[in-house]
This record gives C-alpha cells, sequence and structure tokens, in this order.
C-alpha cells in the first residue's frame, strides 16, 4: 500500500487535510483547493489532472490525524458512487477500467457481481468503501449530494461537473442488495438510506 492509495491531501495554507474518496468529487475539491492556494493555470483547474502528484502533497493518515490541520472528507450515496464507478470506468474511460479488473463490454449487472467480490485491501481505489478511505474520524464530513451547501470554509465551495458519459442506469431492487451487501458500513456510519437516492 502506498502512500498514494490513501489519497490524503494536505493544505497547510488552508488549515486542512483532504481526505479524498474515489467517485465523490475529488476533482472539483482538489481543484478549489488549489485555486483556493494561488494556483491559476486554467488547463489542470476543473480536469483530472489535478489528482497528479505535483500538484498536492500526500500524507499517511497518522500524519494527516497528527499535523494538527482539520481532517475534512466529502462523500457520495453508496449507490450513486457505484453508478458513478461503472459510468467512468466502463462507458467513458474503458482502458482505466481494464486497469481496475473490469471487461469494458460488461454491463452493469456484472459490474455489481464483480464488486461484489472485491475487498477493500486488494480491490481498485474505486471499489473500495468509504470505510476504508476514512479509517479515521473526520472533523468535517460533507455530502455531495448535498451540492455544497453545507460548505464551511472560507473560500468558494466547488462546483461539480460530472465528467463521464451518460450512460442510462436503471437501479433495481435487486442492484441495490447487492450494493448495500458490499458497503453496508458505509451505509450504516454515514446514515445513508439504500431506498433514498437520486443518481442523476
Amino acid at each position: 500500500m502506498s502512500i498514494r492509495d490513501h489519497n490524503i491531501t494536505v493544505w497547510p495554507a488552508l488549515g486542512i487535510n483532504f481526505w479524498g474518496v474515489a467517485k465523490c468529487g475529488n476533482s472539483a475539491v482538489k481543484s478549489r483547493l488549489l485555486e483556493a492556494s494561488g494556483f491559476t493555470d486554467e488547463n489542470v483547474l476543473g480536469t483530472v489532472s489535478v489528482q497528479k502528484d505535483e500538484f498536492a502533497d500526500y500524507v499517511w493518515p497518522v500524519d494527516a490525524i497528527n499535523n494538527g490541520l482539520k481532517n475534512f472528507s466529502v462523500i457520495r450515496h453508496p449507490v450513486c458512487r457505484t453508478v458513478s464507478a461503472y459510468k467512468d470506468l466502463v462507458v467513458s474511460r474503458p482502458g482505466r477500467g481494464e486497469q481496475a479488473g473490469l471487461d469494458i463490454n460488461w454491463k452493469f449487472d456484472q459490474f455489481l457481481d464483480f464488486i461484489v467480490n472485491t475487498q477493500d485491501e486488494t480491490a481498485d481505489v474505486h471499489f473500495r468503501s468509504i470505510n476504508w478511505f476514512l479509517s479515521e474520524p473526520m472533523d468535517i464530513v460533507l455530502k455531495l449530494e448535498n451540492q455544497f451547501e453545507d460548505w464551511c470554509f472560507d473560500f468558494d465551495k466547488p462546483i461539480v461537473v460530472h465528467q463521464s458519459q451518460h450512460a442510462d442506469i436503471e437501479v433495481t431492487l435487486q442492484h441495490v442488495e447487492k450494493i448495500y451487501s458490499r458497503y453496508q458500513l458505509d451505509f450504516e456510519r454515514f446514515n445513508y438510506d439504500p431506498m433514498v437516492f437520486d443518481c442523476a
């Protein structure tokens, strides 16, 4: 496991550590953090390029907990997070999906069967649980579905633009049950109702 896998970036000038959870608005949040830190390159801001190591310093969880900065994260309803991962890695970026072990011809059912049988320790980052990423208590946890209405920082809130190609996914009860079986602790810890979500 590398320091980069944990996806915790440190922003001393802003007084925060950002614990990034895959498929939870990371690029949008990191763009805003970069901008608030004085970065101005429009070719990077608002793109997935903000994920590159050169634009932020990464730290281990123990260092983030002990460095005196506020720890914050953004999370997303597990059903919508899973739908987003499918749209991203099967529909929009199939090359990256293949790196994650996916068959780019899979339908959503086959994709779910795959991720239900993965474990956090060996799964691609896109399929790890929120609990895996947030292994420690956070000072601030915001929910992406609230569109940052509860943004509590002195700089502008992120603007989330869904970059995955459009693909209509009809989420059935069977799908929800599979997602719940994989991410039950995420539903419970962050008070998500498995049957109440809007992945539009």
